[in-house]
């Protein structure tokens, strides 16, 4: 997953990544997890795409007002849907006192045209967005090898400043 939008698998992990953070989260010790505060508090379960679309900012917020936390250094942003943009997830913010627009993504369950939603950067109906294939876990295999190098001797003899010329054969 790369830190910037766009790609075919934006928002998506790569097992690398996963791996990664799975090998890292199996090092820590077991004080990490604890819970430091006494406060309890509730969770709900994690929504399954397109089951419960108030979980998501996109429903919630106005496109105008997503524009206008995007730009604050901007006037009177407002936000717009367009033809070529919005089946791709994609949004308009157009500043008051300016001559262009800036596009940007769409937040996870704004409209992006008819019934259909945002999720990921995909435009579809609720419950049809892609999910992320089932993750399947290797155990890595290890070879030892004896690795061999040849040490060459070198040793700096500095700048020969005064050098003599090389002697003439004769």
């Amino acid at each position: 997953m790369a830190p910037t939008a766009g790609g075919t698998r934006f928002g998506v992990f790569s097992s690398c990544s996963l791996d990664q953070m799975s090998s890292f989260a199996g090092v820590l010790t077991e004080d990490c997890f604890k819970i430091s505060s006494s406060k309890s508090y509730t969770f709900s379960k994690k929504p399954k795409p397109g089951t419960n679309w108030n979980l998501f900012p996109g429903k919630t917020w106005n496109k105008t007002f997503y524009c206008q936390k995007l730009h604050p250094q901007f006037l009177g942003v407002t936000g717009h849907d367009h033809d070529s943009y919005t089946p791709r997830c994609k949004l308009l913010c157009c500043p008051k006192y300016h001559r262009t627009c800036f596009v940007n993504d769409m937040a996870d369950g704004m409209g992006c045209g008819g019934d259909k939603v945002c999720m990921r950067h995909v435009c579809a109906s609720p419950g049809g967005h892609p999910t992320a294939p089932p993750r399947t876990t290797t155990t890595p295999s290890t070879t030892t090898t004896k690795a061999t190098t040849t040490r060459r001797r070198w040793r700096w003899t500095g700048l020969n400043r005064h050098r003599r010329p090389a002697a003439k054969p004769l």
